[in-house]
């Protein structure tokens, strides 16, 4: 490359001062974004605006000419990212096409820590009311997914089929070896890879923290490991520096966030986030965090204006001296998610709120203590993270926008905060709480659903769906002893069969013979009185 001569090449970006805008390029968007793309903007009432346009091409001709490697052309910021001297950056600086040139990285190794570890832990079943409550095919993940009310989803068909779903993080490790994922593959669902810090569309021989995070929203294992949307498509793109921890990350993931929307990608998810680097001249402060000065907050304002719906992990610095959100977690219509356990507690790592100018956030939380993740030497182990509570929490998000596809992606926004736990109560250490599929529904249709969460009932059905004549009652400790009868109603309150109880019992055999296919109410009776749950018969 001819700036090689002018020494050490660093990267860079350069906003250029204006763009060829006209109705007739404003009015046929085809030769800059996918149909796939301008069908979601045409269904959600989104028009084509001067920022969608491609820059001026003879600008970025320019720079080439003048011996930068012009590696990106961003639409949203009107500029280039590209790799040249410091020498000849100030040359491209005082051309009259660019407003201003600003450092992202140089090459060499990081020097601080980075921000997304996680923590991870053996495996172990978990165990409630006394009994070890496992759904034989989610496994161990069984309370992840019933927390969400996913299970519940999957049952009544909603698995992410139909949605795209970009993945940006730090790289996806032997993704594509991975059992767990043979699924995705096999049927032609990752759409698309691409490393955008090294050019190149290998993006499984980096960091694993990517498979780990794409592992809690695709995985499909049965009886191990189940994803909350694992019929999905997937766009799997990397976007950090795994040598360096420099603002050029933000860049990157601003050409990932672009990408997707060409694209026609539905929902993206980062479980990642900022606020220190190598260079502390690039660090934020506190007061910054306001959803609109950040560098990445800034892109992914723009890109929930496009369509998509933005997910992203609140943080891990709940116990450090940080002790506040990640960008771009602060920007407003970005879906901030904080991470709980198992018992619905806010997880003492998770980033509270509130933002800069003092909104609630996170807006919403999920699993991500102790919940089951896919590692890239392919073993299910129980990880911690806010990483892990964002993509679970992106894949129920698309299994209700599969349920409900009229929706626009800031109404899909309002109703995963509408059916959170605590949607009465907001605050900026859960936000509108743990959303579920269920209140989703009933937020939705504005009609209260028969079906609760799995977490709240007070006995569980095996196996369930079901085709089998025969299906197990599992009441927990405090009602073993004490059921009177169970009965099979239809969902409307019909009568369809009772069974009378005799003996104790921690396990009740229910006799379906000849029932039907269809949604039933099961009802027990007890002396602590009555509870409800739904079996499905396939």
């Amino acid at each position: 490359m001819a700036s090689q001569g002018f020494g050490q090449v660093n990267r860079y970006f350069a906003y250029f001062t204006d763009k060829p805008v006209s109705d007739e390029l404003l009015a046929n968007p085809q030769g800059y974004l996918s149909q796939r793309a301008i069908e979601r903007r045409e269904k959600q009432g989104i028009d084509i605006l001067e920022e969608d346009l491609p820059v001026n091409g003879e600008y970025v001709d320019s720079l080439t000419a003048l011996g930068t490697d012009v590696w990106y052309r961003s639409r949203w910021f009107n500029g280039a990212y590209f790799l040249a001297s410091d020498s000849l950056s100030q040359v491209v600086n005082g051309l009259g096409f660019v407003d201003s040139v600003v450092f992202l990285s140089p090459n060499g190794p990081s020097q601080v820590e980075r921000i997304a570890g996680e923590a991870f832990q053996g495996s172990q079943k978990i165990k409630r009311c006394g009994i070890l409550l496992e759904d034989p095919l989610y496994g161990p993940s069984t309370w992840q997914m019933e927390m969400l009310g996913a299970d519940e989803m999957h049952r009544q068909g909603f698995k992410g089929e139909g949605l795209l779903i970009a993945v940006v993080d730090a790289g996806f490790k032997d993704a594509d070896q991975l059992d767990f994922f043979d699924h995705l593959y096999q049927d032609g669902r990752i759409v698309a890879t691409y490393d955008f810090s090294d050019r190149e569309e290998n993006v499984y021989d980096d960091a694993e923290h990517g498979t780990n995070v794409l592992s809690v929203m695709a995985a499909y294992q049965e009886g191990s490991l189940i994803g909350s949307a694992y019929e999905a498509s997937y766009c799997l793109f990397k976007s950090e520096n795994t040598s360096n921890e420099y603002r050029e990350e933000e860049f990157n993931w601003l050409m990932a966030a672009e990408r997707a929307d060409s694209m026609g990608v539905d929902i993206i998810n980062t479980s990642l986030g900022y606020y220190n680097f190598d260079d502390s001249s690039q660090d934020y402060e506190k007061e910054e965090l306001d959803g609109k000065t950040a560098i990445i907050s800034k892109a992914a304002s723009i890109a929930s204006q496009k369509g998509m719906l933005i997910v992203n992990a609140a943080g891990n610095e709940g116990n450090s001296s940080w002790k506040a959100l990640l960008f771009p977690a602060d920007v407003e219509t970005v879906l901030a998610v904080g991470a709980v356990g198992s018992d619905g507690d806010k997880a003492s790592f998770s980033s509270p709120g509130p933002t800069a100018d003092g909104r609630f956030k996170p807006d919403v939380a999920a699993p991500g203590a102790s919940l089951y993740v896919g590692k890239s030497n392919g073993n299910i182990i129980k990880g911690s993270g806010t990483s892990f509570a964002s993509p679970i929490l992106a894949g129920l998000a698309a299994g209700i926008w599969q349920a409900y596809p009229d929706m626009t992606s800031l109404q899909l926004l309002d109703v995963m905060k509408q059916a959170g736990s605590q949607v009465s109560t907001p605050d900026s250490e859960l936000g509108y709480g743990i959303p579920t599929f269920q209140r989703a529904q009933e937020v939705v249709t504005g009609v209260p659903s028969p079906v609760l969460s799995q977490a709240d009932l007070d006995f569980r059905i095996f196996p369930n769906p079901t085709t089998e004549s025969q299906v197990y009652v599992v009441p927990c400790d405090e009602l073993v002893g004490k059921v009177k009868a169970i009965e099979v109603l239809t969902v409307s309150g019909g009568f369809v069969r009772k069974q009378n109880m005799l003996g104790e019992s921690d396990a009740i055999l229910l006799d379906l013979g000849g029932i039907g296919k269809g949604v039933f109410l099961i009802r027990l009776m007890s002396e602590e009185g009555t509870f409800v749950n739904v079996l499905v018969r396939t």
